[in-house]
């Protein structure tokens, strides 16, 4: 009995060290954090959506909505430098007042064509036309030209030297890659995307120090230049004795000013970039494999259906989302394999809501939940109590079905959970609305125990005050104090015998 006492102590103190270590690896990772805004560029059909889902969630994906035009957070790191990448993945016609619109406060670009359409390729090169008349493109913007679709050598239409001529009137990168056959040639793209963004920026450091040298030393000779009878050589002010700047330079001044100020105000408004004003919350889910654990997570993030997965993949996604006004940072982590009982210790460390996932249509999966509902009942290591969400998937194959809604109401009613019945594949709005409804849940709920402590809390005060005076009246009325006089001392009332 003793050895058991003692191996439940010693697994709730590694499960405790192991919530500090995440913790304080967090917090580290969101101090040094480099924000990076990266636009996806290209004619529709040449690969957009599906290199932003690779680089999201290292799956491919064949099927998109050429109109879906989204927004995703990418959290990686690059050369020791925690990164969050803000991918705007464009949809529809490309136009001059779109891109500029786009490319606005864009760090990094991508440039998309497809080998096997000589069209995409044409409007390649006008994009990048655009970009080099744009006033709104940074000075410092990185660019990665991208052709996709390199395997389909018996569809190419254009050849590889001309993507190379495009690269170089754009002063970018050049990558020739197939998307669907592999993670690591996306990787390597969107890494070197990075690197040359860290370059620019320590390009634009020393130039901006050369400046600043040169500013003092323009400084030192307004100082020690003596003062003239001739007024009118020089101007006084500003411009410490140089010629004026010209009608264009100052022009150019005006509209850099101008963009570094919508600069500022997008990162004031943008919810990336303001950590402290983010509530995180970290989930978990869990579920046998097979029940949409993956396509439940990438729904999610993308708003796209994926179809086919890897069992072995198991990975951490982060989401930012809005309920109610209030900005959300979801780490949400997609599981796979056996649940085992190492695994889900880790996953308890980690999370703070569960989400179980069972099939509709495999009792199996069913009968894995509530094992996995029970151990988490059970560990009691977790505080605060974690909060479940019961989900039960393919509800669209009713003919197929082998678990009733009812037995997954009840086995949310035991837990004190929630409880949904979802269609992945059907439709993004019933995921969205299931993620917002628990994280209200969650809200509500931790405002609902805040108050109660809180009322607690001045209950116990009212009586630890009632107590004290209880005992300082009875203490004064035990005691004999005589009356005394001004330069007398007191001494105790003493009886005759």
């Amino acid at each position: 009995m003793k050895r058991g006492v003692q191996g439940n102590t010693s697994r709730e103190l590694s499960t405790r060290r192991s919530m500090r270590r995440r913790r304080a690896a967090t917090q580290h990772r969101e101090s040094n954090l480099k924000h990076i805004r990266a636009v996806v560029l290209g004619q529709d059909g040449v690969g957009k959506s599906a290199l932003t889902v690779r680089f999201l969630t290292r799956r491919f994906i064949g099927e998109y909505d050429s109109t879906l035009e989204t927004t995703q957070s990418h959290y990686l790191t690059v050369e020791g430098q925690f990164v969050c990448l803000d991918i705007l993945d464009t949809a529809g016609k490309n136009t001059k007042e779109k891109i500029e619109a786009c490319i606005s406060n864009a760090s990094l670009i991508f440039l998309l064509y497809s080998t096997t359409s000589r069209d995409s390729f044409n409007e390649a090169n006008w994009i990048s036309k655009a970009l080099q008349d744009s006033r709104n493109l940074l000075p410092n913007a990185a660019i990665v030209t991208v052709a996709t679709k390199s395997d389909l050598k018996q569809s190419r239409e254009v050849h590889e030297y001309e993507g190379l001529f495009l690269a170089q009137d754009l002063e970018s990168s050049f990558f020739q890659i197939s998307i669907s056959e592999g993670f690591q040639e996306t990787q390597e793209v969107l890494t070197e995307g990075i690197r040359m963004c860290f370059n620019k920026d320590s390009d634009r450091g020393r130039s901006s120090t050369l400046s600043r040298v040169k500013e003092g030393l323009r400084g030192t000779a307004k100082s020690l230049r003596k003062k003239t009878p001739t007024e009118g050589v020089y101007e006084s002010r500003g411009n410490a004795g140089y010629p004026l700047p010209s009608a264009h330079a100052y022009k150019q001044w005006l509209s850099t000013r101008t963009i570094m100020r919508r600069r500022r105000s997008s990162i004031q408004h943008n919810p990336g970039h303001h950590q402290h004003s983010l509530k995180s919350i970290h989930a978990v889910v869990l579920g046998k494999d097979g029940v949409g654990k993956s396509a439940l997570t990438v729904r999610l993030i993308t708003r796209r259906f994926i179809g086919e997965y890897d069992v072995a993949l198991e990975a951490t996604y982060r989401h930012h989302i809005a309920i109610d006004g209030q900005f959300v940072s979801i780490d949400i982590m997609d599981t796979a394999g056996k649940n085992s009982r190492d695994k889900m210790d880790t996953c308890l460390a980690f999370g703070e809501i569960f989400f179980i996932v069972y099939s509709t249509t495999d009792r199996t999966s069913f009968d894995e939940a509530r094992l996995i509902v029970k151990y988490i009942q059970q560990d009691k290591t977790v505080q605060p109590s974690p909060f479940i969400v019961i989900i039960a998937t393919k509800k669209d194959l009713k003919h197929l079905q082998q678990v009733d809604e009812e037995e997954g109401r009840y086995l949310a009613q035991d837990c004190e959970g929630l409880f949904f019945q979802v269609s992945i594949s059907e439709g993004y709005q019933e995921v969205q609305d299931m993620f917002e409804e628990t994280l209200r849940t969650c809200f509500n709920k931790e405002k609902n125990k805040s108050t109660l402590s809180r009322m607690k809390e001045g209950i116990m005060n009212v009586k630890t005050k009632s107590l004290r005076k209880k005992s300082i009246v009875e203490a004064m009325s035990t005691e004999h104090i005589r009356p005394t006089t001004l330069g007398q001392t007191t001494s105790p009332v003493t009886t005759a015998t």
